[in-house]
């Protein structure tokens, strides 16, 4: 779906709704607080954006945001304020299956104002250089290991794997943390 219909999307949900103010430049602590902190468990994410005071999506333009998202059974809360619209969805990657499941965790908005490329934060926060570099895309990769946050190892088996995507445009951006898992 092109940004244009998301962003009108996103816009008329927004319309009539009360939300917390995000500041101008806090993508990606937003990013961090309801996605990265939350280990991007959905109801914890969605207590951190309700806690903030973001609204529901209306239920005819959640199921429109979910498809441009990919994500199943998708749950989602939007903050309109004078800078821009702020959108969490959450869900099951549509690529999930019956051997691995991904959970996902997407903040992204539109802005009045040049966007803020969070990129040095979230390499800063993997501790890990990003593992593809396409355009405007970004994506970091790991693993964690005894702990740790380590790079996927090629032959060993999946315990809990990790990826966050990163594009950031003119006016919009969009950060998603993607968790794998084998299936039970």
């Amino acid at each position: 779906m092109p940004r244009r219909s998301i962003f009108a999307l996103a816009l008329a949900a927004a319309l009539g709704l009360s939300a917390g103010a995000a500041a101008a430049d806090e993508s990606f602590a937003l990013f961090k607080a309801m996605c990265l902190d939350t280990d991007a468990d959905a109801a914890r994410a969605h207590a951190t954006a309700e806690a903030a005071g973001w609204g529901e999506i209306p239920a005819a333009r959640l199921q429109e945001l979910a498809d441009a998202t990919r994500a199943v059974d998708a749950r989602g809360r939007l903050a309109a304020t004078p800078n821009g619209i702020f959108v969490l969805m959450t869900g099951l990657s549509a690529d999930s299956d019956a051997e691995l499941a991904t959970v996902v965790c997407n903040v992204f908005g539109f802005r009045q104002a040049q966007v803020w490329d969070a990129s040095p934060e979230i390499e800063q926060w993997v501790g890990l250089p990003p593992s593809r570099v396409e355009g405007p895309l970004r994506m970091w990769t790991w693993e964690i290991r005894e702990g740790r946050k380590v790079a996927p190892a090629p032959d060993a088996p999946l315990a809990a794997g990790y990826a966050i995507l990163a594009t950031s445009q003119a006016t919009s951006f969009r950060y998603e943390l993607a968790r794998t898992r084998p299936a039970n």
